[in-house]
């Protein structure tokens, strides 16, 4: 499967960035994420995961995955509804913006099975119900493959992975980035334009 890996190691460039972004996290979540919840560091051989619990501890644990750049705060308009009858566990991928720490680069499909696999077994989730968004959607499947009949069942959003996206793809990311940039009067116009309803969600916001 097409994925782009590299052999770096996602870190911040400062510890005054780093605190930064930690301390904006931390207030995000306690924003949107209103009920209890249980935060876990899971030890792996690409770093340090950070997952947060919800939900009823004897049920059969949904395992949330987030798209690339994203974290687990991008399920919190989800978890309530879900949490109400499972365990809900979402992820803080290592590499990605968000609270787990990464030490070892994730090179292929391959590394990112192991790393989830890990993870799993670190939370003793022995029949998870797996979701994954996007680069998420792209590691499920890869532990899939890898690990066939792990997990109970497999759901994929948007997976990333099965084909170079191609030019007509990398235009629109650069449009509506360029758009997300524009003077907020101006971004819902463009986003419109450009086809990006992510700009005009965060409007809303």
């Amino acid at each position: 499967m097409w994925y782009t890996c590299t052999m770096s190691i996602g870190e911040f460039k400062s510890d005054k960035a780093a605190q930064r972004y930690r301390a904006t996290y931390a207030y995000v979540l306690d924003q949107v994420w209103t009920g209890p919840r249980t935060a876990v560091d899971v030890s792996t051989s690409f770093g340090t995961t950070r997952v947060l619990r919800v939900g009823p501890a004897s049920a059969e644990p949904i395992v949330l995955l987030p798209g690339a750049g994203g974290n687990s705060l991008m399920w919190h308009g989800y978890v309530e509804a879900l949490a109400a009858h499972r365990t809900v566990i979402a992820v803080d991928t290592v590499g990605e913006a968000g609270a787990s720490t990464q030490t070892a680069p994730v090179a292929d499909g391959r590394d990112g099975a192991a790393w989830l696999e890990e993870v799993l077994d670190g939370l003793e989730a022995s029949a998870a119900h797996v979701v994954g968004c996007s680069y998420g959607g792209w590691l499920a499947l890869n532990h899939q493959i890898h690990h066939p009949g792990r997990t109970a069942t497999l759901t994929l959003l948007d997976p990333a992975g099965f084909a170079d996206p191609g030019r007509r793809f990398y235009t629109w990311l650069i449009a509506g980035g360029l758009a997300g940039l524009a003077p907020r009067a101006l971004r819902p116009r463009l986003a419109r334009l450009v086809g990006n309803t992510a700009i005009l969600d965060a409007e809303l916001m």
